[in-house]
């Protein structure tokens, strides 16, 4: 879904509006943010009930009042004029225990994944006891795509990889390996000649230098793994 001049620069980057966007011709003036001066003259005009909702709902989450922002979001997702309607159903799977009502994550538009990724992960997050394997594994995934904390990274993957394990699924299972192995390849059980130095680097990076040197010493020693 999404564009409509990408959701109006997507709700004029989240609730803000700047001069240019409201001159432009290619913008429906009735879905930006309201100015002050619609806030006070205008309490019912559309686009001033779709601001003040999701900000409230924005604050209740802030608050931890999820109970509140469910109710704001759940509204703003249910209504396809907002022009941000898809953020707004994720952000209502962030704060709503029951989404039986709800339009599933994976029917949004690639555009609006791509684009809330952040949130689109904080969502399934908050219901991924009901998700199956391969959600699971790639909520872990995402999660550790985002993660720059690198130890965090390594864990999300492990998490990936456990996962996959219970879930029976060979090539799940070979793909969640692979992802680990690459981002880790210290953690290689049987690594391959040609991954010895990648595994040399890596466990330098983890500060295992003895392991670093006695592998590189191996490697030069023995002229059949190089």
């Amino acid at each position: 879904m999404l564009p409509r001049f990408l959701a109006a620069i997507l709700f004029c980057s989240i609730l803000g509006c700047s001069h240019v966007l409201r001159m432009s011709t290619r913008v429906d003036q009735s879905v930006l943010p309201p100015t002050a001066q619609e806030l006070v003259e205008k309490p019912e005009q559309k686009n001033v009930l779709w601001w003040k909702a999701f900000r409230d709902g924005d604050a209740a989450m802030k608050k931890k009042d999820r109970r509140t922002a469910c109710g704001h979001f759940r509204v703003l997702a249910a209504n396809r004029e907002f022009p941000l309607f898809e953020l707004a159903t994720l952000r209502a799977y962030e704060a709503c225990t029951d989404t039986a009502q709800l339009t599933p994550t994976d029917s949004l538009s690639t555009e609006a994944q791509t684009w809330f990724e952040e949130t689109s992960v904080r969502a399934r997050l908050n219901h991924s006891a009901e998700l199956p394997f391969e959600a699971k594994v790639r909520l872990a995934w995402d999660q550790a795509r985002l993660e720059k904390n690198e130890r965090k990274r390594e864990h999300y993957l492990g998490d990936a990889l456990s996962i996959a394990e219970k879930s029976g699924d060979k090539a799940l299972l070979e793909a969640a390996q692979n992802k680990l192995w690459n981002n880790s390849p210290r953690l290689k059980p049987k690594p391959e000649k040609k991954d010895l130095p990648a595994v040399v680097r890596d466990l330098r990076r983890w500060r295992e230098f003895r392991a670093a040197v006695q592998l590189e010493r191996k490697r030069l020693k023995d002229r059949t793994l190089t």
